[in-house]
């Protein structure tokens, strides 16, 4: 009797777990979950890494470790981070799940330089590695397997292209920095810029045919665009577009996920606020002086836009001392809410990439 009773149960609450799953199935697309930010902050001094709903403001600590875990990077199936860990003196890349779990050891780098960056398949990862002889950008499977060296370069920042096929990077920044591009497999290397000049802040166009950067060519820092399908063995390397011309500095930009519109940060009206030009300004009659519109007036720093994934609004950070508050901008009102409050030091936003893919956020103090 005891034993059809559990035969009984079991095959109830296996039916029950089919129906709970098909539930799941059907239901998943009515309810998405909520948009997610991953970023990094120290609120007890060592750096951890952090996941922010954005609906609900809520904040949960997935690594708590003694140690500083840094430079995160998000898979582009959102299960899994990238990220690197110091620990006695050493810096390793390690992947774990989203959530915080299974954290495991992948490659050990040297020094935490560009951020970790995965291919949009979710294959590869791509970081660099400043391990003397050794040192360049490199690449390997998620579960550490097939470690490749891609370039001898050193790189201060790397770039995976939407489209997956391209890698771009900034090297030979002891003086000056330039643009590199090379296929994903390291193969067809190029130096996109050679000018002697600052060239940084590169920002992929959503068709990857274009990139947006920042440049001091023309003594102060302005946004240009450039398009990879360029002649680059000029004496200055690829021709480029000039967006901006301000006597101050303007920088970090960001594309629209349509690619209509580049978002950035500038100081031409006395202190950094976010701004907006159309991405083929330069094309237009009157330039892009014309097509150009302040979106905040707030007092103090305003930097580093970031887009939604509906393009929507705009996340950007506002400086507090030496740290920064997190906001979000609604630009049908002009709207502001505070996300996160000053504990976010110098690191990385992302929003979780089945929201909004290959997009991401460098935060940085402005000099």
């Amino acid at each position: 009797m005891f034993a059809a009773v559990l035969g009984l149960t079991r095959v109830l609450l296996g039916a029950a777990c089919a129906v709970l799953l098909l539930l799941q199935v059907v239901l998943a697309p009515l309810f998405p979950p909520p948009p997610e930010l991953l970023f990094m902050a120290a609120p007890r001094g060592t750096a951890d890494l952090f996941r922010l709903d954005v609906n609900r403001a809520l904040v949960v600590n997935i690594t708590r470790s003694p140690d500083d875990d840094t430079h995160p990077a998000w898979s582009p199936d959102g299960q899994y981070l990238a990220y690197y860990t110091r620990q006695a003196g050493r810096i390793d890349l390690h992947r774990m799940s989203a959530i915080g779990a299974d954290s495991h050891r992948l490659a050990e780098t040297g020094a935490a330089g560009a951020y970790p960056v995965w291919s949009p398949d979710g294959h590869w990862i791509a970081f660099s590695s400043a391990r003397q002889e050794t040192a360049g950008v490199y690449r390997l499977r998620p579960d550490g397997t097939g470690l490749t060296r891609l370039t001898n370069r050193m790189t201060v920042a790397l770039f995976w292209s939407p489209d997956g096929q391209y890698i771009l990077f900034l090297a030979d920044c002891d003086s000056n920095c330039d643009l590199f591009l090379m296929h994903a497999d390291g193969s067809n290397l190029r130096r996109l810029t050679r000018n002697g000049n600052i060239d940084a802040y590169p920002v992929w166009s959503p068709d990857s045919r274009r990139v947006a950067f920042v440049s001091n060519r023309s003594l102060s820092f302005d946004l240009y665009l450039l398009e990879i399908d360029c002649d680059d063995s000029a004496f200055g390397g690829c021709p480029v577009h000039r967006l901006t011309e301000n006597r101050q500095s303007d920088s970090f930009p960001a594309w629209s996920p349509d690619g209509r519109f580049i978002a950035f940060a500038s100081d031409r009206t006395g202190d950094y606020e976010i701004h907006l030009l159309e991405a083929g300004c330069y094309r237009q009659p009157g330039g892009c002086a014309e097509q150009t519109t302040r979106l905040t007036t707030r007092p103090g720093t305003d930097i580093v836009p970031l887009w939604s994934p509906a393009g929507d609004s705009l996340l950007f950070l506002s400086a507090v001392g030496s740290t920064f508050d997190l906001n979000q901008l609604t630009l049908s009102t002009g709207a502001v809410r505070r996300l996160y409050a000053r504990t976010l030091r110098d690191g990385i936003v992302i929003w979780r990439p089945t929201d909004h893919p290959n997009h991401f956020l460098t935060i940085s103090q402005p000099s």
